[in-house]
């Protein structure tokens, strides 16, 4: 399995912020970083628990659903 990354541009009162999102299959490891003008403001890891599953994809298709809500919780947090 491969790691899985996500990219997204959010405006935030008035300021512009691209989100990276990616896994590190190998440290078991999700990492969100925010830049503002090609610059690093902030960079949060989260701990996945990796697990097989018997289902062909499965493992693949939960990591898909934790990068994803742990993307969204950053963004949620930023926007508060």
């Amino acid at each position: 399995m491969a790691d899985i990354g996500l990219n997204q541009n959010v405006t935030i009162r008035g300021r512009q912020y691209h989100f990276q999102t990616a896994t590190n299959i190998e440290d078991g490891l999700i990492r969100t970083e925010i830049f503002e003008k090609g610059r690093m403001m902030f960079a949060q890891e989260h701990s996945y628990e990796r697990r097989q599953t018997d289902k062909a994809g499965g493992e693949e298709n939960r990591l898909r659903l934790s990068l994803d809500q742990f993307h969204q919780k950053i963004i949620s947090n930023i926007k508060i």
